[in-house]
């Protein structure tokens, strides 16, 4: 079993609290990324995980077992970084074979020249060798094994240094950032692979990442983290579609959810700018909430149209199947976007009058601290007591 049970883990350095008692459960087999901007702890949480660094205060269990007094090496944890940290004056093979040599052989037998004559080395070397070939060969690199990291691409470094910590069949696999420096393309190649491996291996892996793209795409649950805090874990969809606080709503998702002031108007509607929203809050009347709502919940419909908000267009984003439209309205500082279909593009001038309206079924409502209310569209209120 390989599941990793962090408890109530902190860490502080000197006046700076980089993580403020973070708790949580990586199933065995798990693959679970830690999402959040710059600077909110997620990679000092991972090297904590990995023993690199010390916690303040909690605990870290691997297997069922509490390693936190063990050294790296005792974890059995393998971790992968972002600038792929191979050994530049070694080949392909031998910055794989390495972690095995270290393991299993001995100060002696692993000596350059007198070692082969060492007593059982020859036998370890065969092992390691067939270890390194199999890994390679998984991994499309077996044509690379002699060739040194100044020689491969970005990709080939990052399938590299992925099979060096392949070889060792550790019980958890630690991803910081390991696609931030390959381009867009590559990137979006390279996280088809991994999820794939993950597949293959049925290994647990922890993946740190400030990017949503790769979150929402490998994960089998994702944690939001800000501020050293934990926010949410849940699955992709989950995250998407039921954020539990407004900032997870604004990190997740592109482009940025929408998000309008309203007050709680009466049981079945909700006062934003101007206009009455048929939303259900679980609230008081008279309560300050935020609507969030998404681009695809919103639907430009021209000036004369039926229309929850209403504004100018500022801009247009064609991007061929999907245009977005924002739309500056009266009372936001910042526009609001909708979707259309990008065959609709060239209907919305810059500058014209235009409405958009809203499916009332969609909109998440959030209290002034950015926590979630519970709503209802009235719409699905009034069919529910028929």
């Amino acid at each position: 079993m390989s599941e990793v049970v962090i408890d109530r883990v902190s860490k502080s350095f000197a006046d700076v609290r980089a993580l403020r008692g973070v708790s949580l459960g990586v199933r065995d087999g798990e693959f679970m990324t830690l999402l959040g901007p710059s600077g909110c702890g997620k990679s000092t949480l991972l090297r904590i995980v990995a023993g690199l660094e010390a916690q303040t205060a909690g605990s870290v269990s691997i297997g069922g077992e509490n390693v936190d007094h063990r050294v790296p090496k005792e974890r059995d944890v393998a971790m992968v970084f972002q600038s792929y940290a191979l050994y530049p004056y070694m080949t392909v093979y031998e910055n794989m074979a390495l972690p095995l040599v270290m393991r299993r052989m001995t100060p002696a037998q692993r000596l350059p020249l007198v070692g082969r004559f060492v007593r059982g080395s020859a036998a370890l070397r065969r092992g390691i060798d067939a270890n390194v070939r199999e890994v390679a060969a998984s991994l499309a690199i077996e044509t690379l094994l002699a060739r040194k990291p100044a020689q491969l691409s970005g990709g080939q470094r990052q399938r590299a240094a992925l099979g060096r910590a392949m070889v060792r069949h550790p019980k958890v696999f630690l991803m910081d950032e390991p696609l931030s420096n390959l381009d867009a393309k590559l990137r979006t190649q390279m996280r088809t692979e991994l999820a794939d491996l993950h597949r293959r291996l049925g290994a647990t892996f922890i993946y740190v990442t400030h990017d949503q793209s790769e979150a929402m795409t490998m994960s089998d649950r994702v944690a939001v983290m800000m501020d050293g805090e934990l926010l949410q874990v849940a699955t992709p969809t989950s995250l998407y579609n039921d954020p539990s606080d407004l900032r997870v709503a604004e990190f997740v998702g592109s482009p940025k959810i929408n998000v309008v002031p309203g007050v709680v108007a009466s049981e079945r509607t909700v006062r934003a700018l101007d206009g009455l929203v048929a939303v259900a809050a679980e609230a008081p009347v008279g309560t300050r909430v935020r609507l969030g709502i998404r681009s695809e919940s919103l639907t430009p419909e021209g000036a004369d149209g039926a229309a929850t908000f209403r504004g100018r267009t500022r801009h247009v984003e064609n991007l061929g199947s999907d245009c977005y439209v924002h739309v500056a309205v009266d009372g936001l500082d910042v526009p609001i976007v909708a979707r259309a279909d990008g065959r609709r593009a060239d209907e919305f001038g810059i500058g014209s009058a235009i409405g958009v309206a809203c499916d009332p079924d969609r909109i998440l409502l959030f209290d002034d601290a950015g926590k979630r209310i519970p709503a209802r569209s009235a719409v699905a209120r009034l069919r529910s007591h028929g």
